[in-house]
């Protein structure tokens, strides 16, 4: 599980590499991520991104 709060203290990010983690979901606030470029969830069991995810 990645944590609502950590999303807030990474707003600079640009790049998260999450693969093969078992993540299951992401937290809705990656969509305040506005610098992220490169997301990569692969090898992981997340079904659908949240709707934030439009935000980026």
């Amino acid at each position: 599980i990645i944590p609502e709060s950590l999303t807030a203290r990474l707003l600079n990010l640009v790049n998260l590499d999450v693969h093969s983690n078992q993540l299951k979901t992401l937290p809705n606030s990656i969509g305040c991520l506005s610098k992220l470029k490169v997301l990569n969830i692969s090898g992981n069991s997340i079904e659908y991104l949240p709707g934030t995810i439009e935000n980026c």
